[in-house]
């Protein structure tokens, strides 16, 4: 929501209207029914700390360049005669 139709919401009173407002779409005037009051309780408190922490680490992890040596030379080491290949 753009900062001033936010703060015109937010700041009217139920039924009344506030606007307009020109947006990228258009032009808009908006009717205030009712407005209620979040409350931070404990559990909703964990559940944003949650959801914030798993996008900064899914973020963070999408950037990350990881490297493996262990693997990676693993991956070039070509089965010699003493370790048994099957492929059936």
């Amino acid at each position: 929501m753009e900062a001033v139709v936010e703060s015109s919401v937010f700041g009217g009173s139920p039924g009344s209207v506030v606007g307009p407002f020109k947006l990228e779409d258009g032009w808009h005037l908006i009717r205030i029914e009712t407005l209620h009051c979040a409350e931070l309780n404990d559990d909703l408190r964990e559940t944003i700390k949650d959801d914030i922490f798993a996008d900064w680490f899914n973020e963070r992890l999408r950037k990350a360049k990881i490297k493996m040596p262990m693997l990676e030379e693993a991956a070039r080491v070509e089965p010699g005669p003493d370790l048994a290949v099957v492929n059936e």
